[in-house]
């Protein structure tokens, strides 16, 4: 049976598909997240992997998108850690 994909994972997903990083990493990291492979590995992977990219912007520049993206990943996948593990305090 599908798992419904979590609106924070539809957010990564947008913010994925933004990122400066290669086609076939990006095309690797959504095939994982629409299939419902989302986890912390993977949160993990794509923050080591956007921070030693290099852009191909001035300098300044680089640097300013790196840094937003890394800030809006970081508040993503807390709001993604938080809804996952809510469902354990709903009452039954």
């Amino acid at each position: 049976m599908p798992r419904n994909i979590t609106q924070e994972e539809r957010q990564l997903i947008k913010l994925v598909e933004k990122m400066p990083v290669t086609d076939e990493t990006k095309n690797a990291w959504l095939e994982r997240m629409r299939n419902g492979e989302m986890t912390e590995e993977l949160a993990e992977e794509i923050r080591a992997k956007l921070a030693v990219v290099e852009e191909t912007e001035d300098d300044e520049r680089g640097q300013a998108n790196r840094s937003r993206y890394l800030t809006e990943l970081a508040m993503i996948v807390k709001r993604w850690r938080f809804s996952k593990q809510s469902v354990h305090f709903r009452k039954k």
